[in-house]
């Protein structure tokens, strides 16, 4: 636990400076009209060099994600790498936009109606095929109770039991 906190530390303050570490945070909260809201933050340079990478047949880390043209590209990346299973079932993630904080992007999406379960797996892969180092921190709010786990490169799955 006590390496999340400083996780979560160094991700604020290193949103300053030029960042040396490969690191997104993820939570996801589950709602009590049955949906869950994904809240994904990454820095804006290492995003911007995913999309471009991946959709657009150039290296470029100064995409302005923001704008209306790249809204299908952020979406399918994210889908792709990002991966809910509810009794083994696949589940698409609604992106609803994006927004800046510093040098980060803040993405936002939801699952809506999600069904009565008891098995769901979370994988963040975001990045993955760019930095070997990259970790991926997912927190997982449900019914006031917080979840937290660290997905790298060999072990990005988190498994939920309800």
């Amino acid at each position: 636990m006590n390496r999340l906190i400083i996780f979560f530390f160094f991700l604020i303050f290193s949103s300053f400076l030029e960042h040396k570490y490969y690191v997104s945070t993820s939570l996801f909260n589950f709602t009590e009209d049955s949906s869950l809201q994904i809240t994904l933050r990454i820095f804006k340079d290492d995003l911007s060099n995913a999309i471009s990478d991946t959709y657009l047949d150039q290296k470029t880390d100064d995409l302005n994600l923001i704008d209306e043209l790249y809204f299908k590209q952020v979406d399918k990346y994210i889908n792709s790498k990002i991966s809910i299973l509810i009794d083994d079932k696949k589940f698409e993630m609604d992106y609803l936009g994006l927004e800046t904080k510093n040098d980060m992007y803040v993405c936002y999406l939801e699952i809506e109606n999600l069904p009565i379960y008891s098995n769901m797996v979370i994988s963040n892969k975001i990045l993955f095929e760019i930095f070997d180092d990259q970790q991926n921190i997912i927190h997982v709010k449900r019914n006031d109770k917080r979840q937290s786990f660290i997905a790298r490169n060999n072990n990005s799955f988190l498994t939920l039991d309800i």
